[in-house]
């Protein structure tokens, strides 16, 4: 019996090749697509699924601002950690890290900027990162200690170097020696925790006295609670700790589960709501409805040629087939067919992955898939043919072999037209979504944020370009190519560190409002391309300029100040007078208003200066690029020359969003070729059951082009049907998008209009070759029979 049904299916798809091949096209760029989105959603939901369900980052939550709007902080102060430890008796271990980007570590002639953290001694006991030497327990107990992963072990002391042979060997980690207490595995591609190094926590202490202060939120909290532990009354008892020895007045405090993070980051008014996993819940969506365009192009196609095999069943009936071997041999035919488009699928996909998951930023790979992925791929196939087939066999075994055999049943016209309906509207509103999407992109990029991004580069000061900062920004000054040299603490398109100890004129007593402050020198302004609303920029000439202040007009706002140049505030009980109002400008991305901000003025000497900006003259960057390396060497020469472009840096931010548009595209174009191929189907078997109508009109005088018109009015009013469901709901769909942005575009009716276009184009395109091959054809074959 099976070989039986087997055998018919074979016959069925080499019977009509043209429907099989729509049906195995269309089915494999479903499954394809469907695969690689899986493949990316599958990497993202296991992401730092191998940490303890008991291991918790702890976040504070503060007014800010008005007072009622609540922000969400990541740090917290270095005393806390000891105090839960101690004091509450849920926490069985509490830890603190900090990140601090790039740092330099060398063995004899080999340097490198790697990545890292400080962090205190039970680091390896609470997270899983194992090691392949040393001690999880004593592994950061030295502060002269460094746990290097194998991967860097092999960059430093070269790739024939063990584990072993690493252990106690010097290394020089920035400007102090270390020596390796441990080796670390590289951590998994399913970590959103990226090392290449670890580093006491004690040594950063020990030159940063004040972190150790109560007053300052300056490294990440992490806590493992004990089996059992009641997670709201933890959060309470940790709230009443902060309340009576912390800095931020009114703060509360919670402990989110480290493995949860990664895909729900994002908080509103101290509430969690969301994160990375709102887009992996989209891309998910995305999916289900390609494949679900696959299943229903073969079930159109699959009930549009039902009266092509009408005259076959009515037969089979008669000879005393039963229904439900009917169903079953419908059934096969449409499992066989998944299986031909799975096979097509896996090929795609092999060659796929790759440059997919570099596109667009995975892990992905071959080898990171286990064989119950491909399980998985396959049962997908498996349920689409069984789901695909399911209505065109019961719609095709109920046939009455009586009125099968004198012409009759001819329905399922209307469930055709819905399906249409419903793919195209699922394949504009993509399209207006990937056109919404671009044309945000493009604002974000154009937008002024304040800051004249163009020729300028960014370099982090090290060693003696730190140490001796004035000297190495009048070695690049020297050279005609650079313009300006200006430095501060911090990158402007970061969020920098905040304070609420600022006082000014008619503030009032309850108010409690956050300001970002910068150090800058007096170049820093001119070097970034910042224009002065009001007054003026620092001195070096005016020797007050030390203790004085310039604020951005998001500062002047909140302060209430409408003639700011000339009053008299106060930082940290340090009274300054305001010398210049600066243009906002844009440090954070656009999914948040400009902040706040309060520059001060540093001293020549100052040892925060984290970060130079060189503006070269126009078109000389390649110049003053050469310019940097040669000063760079005779600076820091022990340090290696990173610098990057500020518009690079600016662009970098939307890296994710472009993703997003990039994806948009590509499957808005897949949905559209899906809905096409199925159309193509539908207009192919329209124009066969009307060849004989066709054939009469053409012998009547009917033009070709009234004949096209003819075939194809009904499939363009079923798009343009599509189009007027879909625009509403995309509409919709990119107000609450744009929504997450403080500076979005004005959509307007271009992207609507477009979609709609390229649709009923599309539509037309379809449906009118398959008309226009129906129209020309010779009528004699048509009506020979007659």
């Amino acid at each position: 019996m099976l070989k039986s049904h087997i055998v018919a299916a074979l016959r069925a798809l080499r019977r009509q090749p043209g429907y099989s091949a729509l049906n195995i096209v269309g089915l494999a760029v479903g499954f394809v697509a469907a695969f690689l989105i899986l493949s990316m959603v599958r990497d993202e939901v296991r992401t730092d699924q191998m940490h303890s369900d008991r291991l918790f980052q702890v976040v504070q939550h503060a007014s800010f601002d008005d007072g009622e709007t609540i922000g969400t902080l990541n740090v917290a102060p270095q005393p806390l950690a000891a105090a839960l430890e101690a004091d509450v008796p849920g926490v069985e271990r509490a830890m603190m890290m900090r990140y601090e980007g790039e740092q330099v570590v060398a063995a004899g002639e080999r340097t490198f900027w790697a990545e890292g953290f400080w962090t205190d001694a039970p680091f390896f006991e609470m997270f899983a990162f194992p090691l392949v030497a040393g001690d999880p327990a004593s592994a950061l107990a030295a502060p002269d200690g460094i746990v290097l992963t194998e991967a860097m072990v092999a960059k430093l002391f070269g790739a024939e170097t063990t584990p072993e042979a690493a252990m106690g060997r010097a290394v020089r980690f920035n400007d102090h020696e270390a020596r390796v207490t441990a080796v670390a595995a590289d951590p998994p591609e399913a970590s959103s925790m990226a090392f290449e190094w670890v580093v006491p926590a004690s040594e950063f202490y020990a030159r940063n006295a004040w972190v150790e202060s109560w007053e300052n939120n300056a490294m990440q909290l992490f806590v493992t609670l004990r089996p059992g532990a009641d997670v709201a009354a933890f959060n309470r008892t940790m709230s009443d700790i902060l309340a009576a020895r912390g800095d931020i007045e009114g703060a509360t405090a919670s402990a989110q589960r480290f493995s949860e993070r990664y895909l729900r980051s994002d908080y509103e008014n101290g509430v969690l709501v969301g994160g990375r996993i709102d887009q992996v819940r989209t891309f998910a969506l995305i999916a289900v409805l390609l494949l679900a365009l696959a299943c229903i192009n073969f079930t159109n196609l699959a009930t549009a040629r039902a009266t092509r095999r009408a005259d076959e069943i009515g037969v089979r009936k008669t000879m005393g087939a039963t229904r439900g071997a009917l169903m079953r041999q419908f059934l096969g035919e449409s499992v066989l067919t998944a299986f031909v488009a799975f096979v097509v699928a896996v090929g795609l996909f092999v060659l796929l992955l790759g440059p997919f998951g570099t596109a667009f930023g995975t892990t992905l790979s071959l080898g990171s898939l286990s064989p119950w992925v491909w399980l998985g791929f396959a049962g997908i196939a498996l349920g689409v043919g069984l789901v695909a087939g399911l209505y065109p066999a019961v719609v095709l075994s109920r046939f009455s072999p009586v009125r099968v055999l004198r012409g009759g049943r001819r329905g399922g016209l209307a469930l055709r037209r819905g399906l249409v309906v419903f793919q195209f509207a699922a394949s504009v509103v993509l399209i207006i979504g990937t056109l919404v999407v671009t044309a945000q992109l493009g604002f974000l990029q154009d937008r002024d944020i304040g800051l004249d991004r163009e020729e300028v580069v960014t370099v982090p000061l090290r060693g003696g370009a730190k140490s001796g900062y004035p000297a190495f920004r009048q070695a690049l000054l020297d050279d005609p190519a650079v313009t300006h040299v200006g430095s501060t603490n911090s990158m402007p398109l970061w969020i920098g560190s905040s304070t609420g100890s600022v006082d000014w004129p008619g503030k009032a007593p309850e108010s409690l409002p956050s300001f970002y402050h910068m150090i800058v020198d007096t170049d820093a302004i001119e070097a970034l391309g910042m224009e002065m609303a009001s007054g003026r920029d620092f001195s070096a000439d005016v020797v007050a300029d030390s203790s004085n202040y310039i604020v951005n007009e998001a500062a002047a706002r909140l302060m209430g100040l409408d003639a700011p140049v000339g009053e008299t505030i106060a930082m940290w009980e340090e009274p300054g007078e305001i010398v210049g109002v600066v243009k906002d400008f844009h440090m954070s991305p656009a999914t948040s208003a400009t902040e706040p901000t309060i520059l001060r003025l540093g001293t020549p000497e100052e040892t925060l200066w984290a970060m130079a900006f060189v503006r070269f003259a126009s078109g000389q960057a390649e110049a003053g690029l050469a310019r940097l390396v040669t000063v760079s060497e005779t600076f820091s020469a022990d340090y290696p020359l990173e610098y990057t472009f500020l518009d690079e840096a600016y662009d970098e931010m939307y890296q994710s969003h472009i993703r997003l548009g990039t994806m948009a595209a590509l499957f808005a174009v897949l949905a559209a070729l899906i809905a096409a191929l199925g159309l193509v189907g539908l207009a192919a078997y329209a124009a066969e059951q009307r060849r004989k109508e066709v054939g009469v009109r053409r012998v009547l005088g009917a033009t070709v082009a009234s004949v096209v018109g003819l075939l194809s009015r009904d499939f363009l009013l079923w798009v343009a049907a599509a189009c007027a469901v879909a625009i509403p709901v995309a509409a919709v769909l990119a107000e609450r998008w744009l929504d997450g942005f403080a500076y979005r575009v004005d959509v307007g009716v271009g992207p609507f209009a477009v979609a709609s276009l390229a649709a009923l184009g599309l539509a037309l395109l379809a449906a009118g070759t398959q008309a226009l091959r129906a129209a020309t054809a010779d009528p004699v074959h048509a009506l020979r029979s007659e």
